[in-house]
């Protein structure tokens, strides 16, 4: 009876803890009912708005005409209603039981928490360990940009990651059948929750948890046992992969005519694949977040932008090295392999002898862009190892008073870099980063305001870093403070510091960007939700009213967005990562000023081109010699000009019913 209420309060503590932690990371979400607003999250909502007019008509929508010309819903998953079943779930509670609009991020936050405490009792570790694992999961910053950027799809598949890798080390280590059937729910629900590749990237890390499994049998020779517990585990995979069929295998015949599999070579075209590779030269920002810049422009890696560090910090890597030196546990090695391999892969054309050699020849890998978010698994791995680390740190005062003098001393060092006279050094390797990774010397503004935020990391991690090596030096003279408070303490330590960095991801309101070709303040991604959010805006249901059934040619500003998408209007723009790749080849005939653009446009019935600016008379004349004849006095809706194309050809219609008309003569 004892053990089963000390069981439960600790339950109870877990999810309040959890709940605390989601909540100061996200308080808009979690107390006023808030919701973060950006571009893809506004792009994801336009699919979901047609989706839905069409569903209110009884018909399942299988085609999205707005833009690009039209292209397939399920298989490109802009539309995949009732698939995933938990998303029925919510959308009742937040709708018609006015739970915050966000609950869906708050939940799977929590149920990913939950599940990172799940598997790290199987090192029977203690409570403020287990709570430490889920904390650096939850908090890992690619965790909190993906809920503010609208990444929702892959926030909600990670959270299933903890949960899976449980089940199959309990699989592997013979802990019952009945994990298999567990195994496979879950990883079936993952594949319906809409995102490959990060169900490839859990395949992988099942796959490096069964070789370092295999290679330990080889040593110990304990064949009879390994190979029905492998066949066990390559069943519940195959399961897992019949319950997820209903999404992935649309999904895989949709890849064969879009740009993800459409290339030469049946997948992504290589430079549109890596254009997120991490540079080595940023692995200083898994423990300095700032180093290569941080909040839009400043950022001078060898990604495009980056809205968030890859950050791990000083405390939670020193616990997972603690961990490692003291390792006792049978899947250090697997654990280790896991988070060096996903490093690795993450350098994407930084790295191409490991990451070209999967890019050929493992099989769906080169389906998949943005090597860098292979760094979760990073994540997953510093998790863990960090959470045993944590229950390792007290077990020797010898091990801790080396610990808490090398710790202060860091501490100091830093505090002494946060001042003026290291700001050279850091420019220089601010340079020297920008100019490995193909950018131009930063301008000294940008270099100024890099400065600021990462001395003001500097200041921060040495603070807390003195103040762990103080604790650490008393506990070896405090043996009560060392077995109670002194983890708990670390804990804190490490959530202010992950807080602190995250700020900047929730409230990037100091950072700039450059926005029509001005540099101006990044505004808050946070909004008080109203049906406005996902309405179409009042300019363009006017525009709606004049373009008809016809289609715009967007340039500009205006191209790769979805907005015209809320008010139903047809584009030959917009935005989605997995356009088919027959349109591609049009969308850059549409913006090569070598090409008779304007004919192209012509030609697939594009009545109306739309700008953000008006054109000088010259420009309208230009228009004309690329074969699209424009109106030179466009109709103006706020800050969007609309010109009328007189040479587009007119749009042929197939009609799906129809019914004949009595009393009116026939017309030939």
């Amino acid at each position: 009876m004892k053990q089963w209420i000390t069981t439960n309060s600790q339950v109870l503590i877990s999810i309040a803890v959890l709940i605390a932690i989601i909540a100061i990371v996200h308080p808009a979400p979690v107390f006023q009912g808030s919701i973060y607003l950006s571009g893809d999250a506004r792009n994801a909502d336009a699919f979901t708005v047609a989706g839905n007019e069409v569903l209110k008509d009884g018909e399942y929508p299988q085609w999205n005409p707005y833009l690009f010309g039209g292209m397939p819903t399920f298989g490109s998953a802009t539309y995949n209603r009732f698939v995933y079943f938990p998303s029925e779930l919510f959308n009742f509670l937040q709708s018609k039981l006015n739970f915050p609009p966000m609950t869906w991020m708050i939940a799977h936050l929590l149920f990913g928490g939950i599940g990172m405490m799940f598997l790290l009792a199987r090192w029977n570790l203690p409570l403020y360990s287990r709570l430490l694992g889920a904390t650096i999961w939850l908090l890992f910053p690619k965790v909190i940009a993906w809920g503010v950027h609208g990444h929702g799809s892959k926030l909600g598949a990670v959270m299933f990651i903890p949960w899976i890798v449980a089940f199959t080390i309990d699989l592997l280590d013979g802990k019952g059948k009945r994990k298999a059937g567990l195994l496979a729910l879950f990883l079936g629900i993952q594949f319906l929750r809409g995102h490959p590749q990060i169900s490839y990237y859990t395949l992988l890390t099942v796959g490096v948890l069964l070789l370092g499994n295999w290679i330990s049998t080889i040593k110990t020779k304990q064949w009879k046992q390994q190979l029905p517990r492998t066949g066990l585990l390559l069943l519940a995979i195959v399961a897992g992969l019949l319950v997820g069929a209903a999404m992935l295998w649309p999904s895989h015949q949709y890849a064969d005519f879009s740009i993800r599999g459409g290339n030469s070579g049946g997948g992504s075209a290589y430079d549109f694949a890596t254009g997120w590779s991490l540079s080595p030269h940023e692995l200083g920002t898994f423990v300095f977040p700032s180093i290569a810049g941080f909040r839009k422009l400043a950022y001078q890696g060898g990604m495009p932008f980056n809205d968030y560090p890859n950050y791990f910090g000083i405390f939670a890597l020193l616990l997972t090295v603690t961990a490692f030196i003291n390792r006792r546990e049978k899947y250090s090695w697997s654990l280790f392999a896991i988070a060096i391999l996903s490093i690795l892969l993450s350098f994407g054309k930084f790295f191409p002898l490991l990451y070209d050699l999967l890019f050929n020849y493992l099989p769906f890998f080169n389906k998949f862009r943005v090597p860098s978010m292979v760094l979760i698994l990073t994540g997953l791995a510093t998790a863990i190892m960090a959470a045993i680390g944590l229950a390792r740190v007290s077990q020797s005062k010898f091990s801790l008073k080396i610990a808490g003098i090398m710790t202060a001393i860091s501490g100091l060092v830093l505090l002494v870099l946060a001042s003026d006279f290291a700001r050279p050094m850091f420019e220089s390797v601010y340079n020297s980063i920008a100019e490995s990774c193909g950018r131009n010397v930063p301008h000294a503004m940008l270099s100024s305001i890099a400065w600021d935020t990462h001395s003001a990391d500097l200041f921060r991690i040495g603070l807390l870093l003195l103040v762990a090596g103080g604790l650490l030096l008393f506990s070896t003279i405090n043996n009560r403070f060392r077995t109670g408070a002194l983890p708990w303490v670390l804990l804190c330590l490490i959530v202010i510091d992950y807080s602190a960095v995250n700020k900047l991801i929730t409230s990037p309101q100091n950072g700039l960007f450059n926005y029509n070709q001005r540099l101006v303040k990044a505004g808050s991604p946070v909004r008080e939700f109203t049906e406005s959010n996902i309405d179409a805006a009042p300019e363009f249901i006017e525009m709606a009213d004049t373009i008809g059934h016809q289609r715009i040619w967007p340039l500009g500003r205006m191209s790769a967005g979805n907005e015209p998408m809320f008010a139903s209007i047809r584009s030959l723009g917009g935005y989605h990562a997995a356009k088919t790749s027959s349109f591609e080849l049009i969308r850059r005939m549409l913006i090569d000023p070598e090409l008779p653009a304007g004919r192209v446009a012509s030609w697939m019935g594009a009545e109306y081109l739309l700008l953000d600016q008006r054109l000088p008379i010259e420009f309208v004349n230009a228009f004309t010699s690329l074969g699209a004849e424009l109106d030179p006095n466009p109709t103006v809706y706020k800050s969007m000009y609309l010109y009328k194309n007189n040479s587009a050809l007119p749009r042929a219609r197939l009609v799906g019913q129809w019914e004949l008309a009595t009393g009116t003569p026939a017309v030939f």
